[in-house]
């Protein structure tokens, strides 16, 4: 586990280490804010196929179909 960090640790950091301290925290924070429109999004799909799946269920029982 530790090494897959470091791994993902030299990725993130690749490129960088010669920019000021300055830049990079700028370049770091447009990256975590990237990935937390990813985690947005990837929620809301989560939330609207979990919508779908209920509806489709209830459809389902409604329908007098078990399964």
């Amino acid at each position: 586990m530790e090494k897959e960090d470091n791994f993902k640790k030299e990725q993130l950091l690749h490129g960088m280490q010669n920019l000021p301290i300055s830049v990079q925290i700028e370049k770091l924070k447009t990256r975590i804010d990237m990935i937390g429109a990813a985690c947005e999004s990837a929620e809301k799909v989560l939330a609207e196929t979990r919508k779908s799946l209920l509806f489709w269920y209830s459809s389902r029982s409604n329908n007098g179909f078990d399964r």
